[in-house]
């Protein structure tokens, strides 16, 4: 008998999603080294349970899967039940979503006018991604609202940055927890006066000496 081949793309993206990792002692790799040791390696299931820590009846189960369903049969399955008989009926799913879609009301109107439970209507409605009052307005995508004015110099942005001088490499004090040494204290600083023009968004960038009026407007 051929060795399994090894986990397909798909299986290992199921066990990623399920937060397994793929070597693990029993994840699809650890099942099909489990099956190996019984159907290759002729070892007792008893044998084999106790390597992998799990009953019997576990190899059994898997050793069974893969002899009627290949190596998909030790694919991970989801816990869902193949039958939910008290599952809400498709028909009544779709009378939720045309009565919030088409008549915009809310989910606990909604439960009273088909007699259900709020919650579960509210479960299909997330679902359906039409649990919020955004999700059922038609609103149509609205331009960006912008200003510009319609010649040059008409309006001017301005602003100052201000930058601190520094005499030599700054450090911390551990005792004040001051930022810099006395010497960077009395360094100064620059003012870099920034003008952007609205119309054509041209920028200028000047250091001026302070802040005052007339050098603001002298530059």
């Amino acid at each position: 008998m051929e060795l399994l081949s090894e986990p397909t793309d798909s299986t290992v993206e199921k066990n990623l999603l399920s937060k397994t990792h793929k070597n693990a002692l029993f994840s699809v790799s650890g099942r099909k080294a489990m099956v190996e040791m019984v159907l290759i390696e002729k070892k007792t299931k008893f044998a084999v349970a106790e390597k992998f820590n799990v009953t019997p009846a576990t190899v059994r189960k898997w050793v069974k899967r893969y002899a009627s369903e290949g190596e998909s049969g030790l694919d991970d399955r989801s816990s869902r039940p193949n039958n939910s008989p008290r599952a809400t009926p498709i028909e009544k799913v779709e009378e939720i979503i045309a009565m919030r879609k088409e008549g915009k009301l809310t989910g606990d109107h909604i439960a009273r006018k088909l007699n259900m439970h709020r919650r579960t209507v509210s479960r299909h409605l997330n679902r359906a991604k039409l649990s919020r009052e955004n999700d059922i307005e038609d609103r149509a995508e609205e331009p960006p609202r912008r200003y510009e004015h319609e010649a040059l110099g008409d309006l001017i942005h301005l602003d100052i940055k201000k930058l601190r001088n520094f005499n030599e490499e700054g450090v911390r004090n551990c005792n004040t927890g001051n930022r810099y040494i006395s010497a960077n204290k009395v360094a100064g600083s620059q003012r870099m006066h920034v003008a952007i023009d609205d119309h054509s968004c041209y920028a200028s960038v000047s250091k001026i000496e302070d802040e005052t009026a007339g050098s603001v407007t002298k530059h």
